[in-house]
């Protein structure tokens, strides 16, 4: 079930690994633009690494502003059914993918369709901060065979 879940993942974020640039681009709009700026919407394509396995998928990104948070709304098509997805927000599309930091689930019906919505901050004032004093924790230390670190390796 870990591996058959992990593989959902990786799919999920190679396939949507251009929200990262989408969400940068976001955070590089100026703070008096953002104050008039309550919804943005943008697609989301998939990925170059994703395009053999996803060749149909498309993604809708909504972002309503809410002045210190933000709703995104991820609305998913042509995934394969009835599958559970864990969605990641990236900072590059493609592997290594840099920063990067589990969003929450999207779960497809049975024509491939989902929705997911997600409260946050995407914008210049989020970042990851990693100094170095306490390793990181490591939930699931056994990575499937197939998992990108294992295949750089």
């Amino acid at each position: 079930m870990m591996y058959q879940r992990s593989l959902k993942t990786a799919a999920i974020v190679s396939a949507f690994g251009l929200i990262s640039a989408s969400v940068a681009a976001l955070a590089s709009v100026p703070a008096s633009a953002q104050s008039t700026t309550t919804t943005i919407e943008f697609p989301m394509t998939v990925s170059t690494g994703a395009k053999a396995c996803l060749p149909n998928a498309s993604a809708m990104v909504v972002d309503h502003s809410f002045g210190d948070t933000e709703n995104l709304e991820v609305v998913v098509h042509d995934l394969p059914p009835s599958t559970d997805f864990d969605f990641f927000i990236i900072q590059v599309p493609n592997a290594p993918f840099g920063a990067a930091w589990y969003m929450g689930d999207i779960s497809t019906d049975a024509t491939g369709t989902g929705v997911g919505n997600f409260v946050g901050r995407f914008s210049s004032e989020t970042f990851i901060i990693s100094l170095g004093a306490v390793p990181a924790p490591n939930e699931f230390p056994d990575p499937p065979p197939s998992s990108p670190r294992q295949q750089q390796a």
